[in-house]
């Protein structure tokens, strides 16, 4: 079964606040909705295609503390075939967390910012000649420069939680606990403050999280800019 037929076994309701023309960042619409968080994501489309053609997720947090703001809006371009930018916002901290700090809650994770941080939302609406074949009308991605271990405790683990990511896409295993497969820091912090995502979308080779099942969904991400093209499975939490 391919990754699409999988998710579209169980769609998400379009947002409402969505509807909107150009909508302004909105922390709890946004959060509200279903989000596919995604740390260390590059320049790595596929998620985002699979999961939007299959109308089940329609906001997206890609995280990488390597790549600058300026290189993710030169890459917006890739989604100009099926889509045109609504809205192209750049947030402050305190749109972003409310009124919390920009603070780990549960210690300092990060090594140190490589680039300036930085917090982007956009807003991407369909093209009118195209259908809902092609995705939904209107998706939201937050782009943020940081540190993807301190940047989902912040935002899915602290005091003022809010709704746990749907999906997470797990990359690579990297060493010494910093990584983002089974044992990983990010499990431990996803186990401990009861932030599991339903779903993880792991890479071949990456090794998916106690409690996960494997779905038998399963495809490479081909040229939509994955580091590599192995082969990725969607596994399911196990209720």
């Amino acid at each position: 079964m391919c990754l699409i037929e999988f998710l579209r076994q169980n769609p998400e309701p379009f947002p409402e606040w969505l509807e909107e023309t150009a909508p302004e960042f909105n922390r709890n619409n946004f959060f509200g909705s279903r989000t596919l968080y995604y740390p260390g994501s590059r320049f790595d489309a596929h998620p985002i295609r699979v999961c939007s053609m299959a109308h089940a997720v329609h906001t997206f947090v890609y995280v990488d503390d390597g790549v600058s703001a300026e290189a993710v809006v030169n890459r917006l371009y890739r989604f100009q075939p099926h889509y045109y930018i609504e809205r192209l916002q750049f947030l402050n901290e305190q749109q972003l967390v409310g009124q919390n700090n920009w603070m780990p809650p549960h210690g300092d994770l990060a090594d140190g910012n490589v680039i300036e941080p930085y917090y982007l939302h956009v807003v991407l609406c369909r093209k009118r000649n195209l259908d809902k074949k092609r995705g939904p009308k209107k998706l939201a991605i937050l782009f943020i420069g940081r540190d993807g271990f301190e940047t989902f405790d912040i935002l899915y683990c602290n005091n003022n939680r809010i709704r746990p990511p749907y999906l997470i896409v797990v990359e690579n295993n990297g060493n010494f606990g910093r990584h983002f497969g089974n044992e990983g820091l990010l499990h431990n912090y996803a186990r401990d403050y009861n932030a599991l995502p339903e779903l993880l979308l792991v890479r071949e080779g990456a090794t998916a999280w106690d409690g996960y099942q494997c779905t038998g969904a399963c495809e490479p991400p081909g040229d939509d800019g994955a580091m590599n093209n192995n082969l990725r499975c969607l596994y399911e939490l196990d209720n």
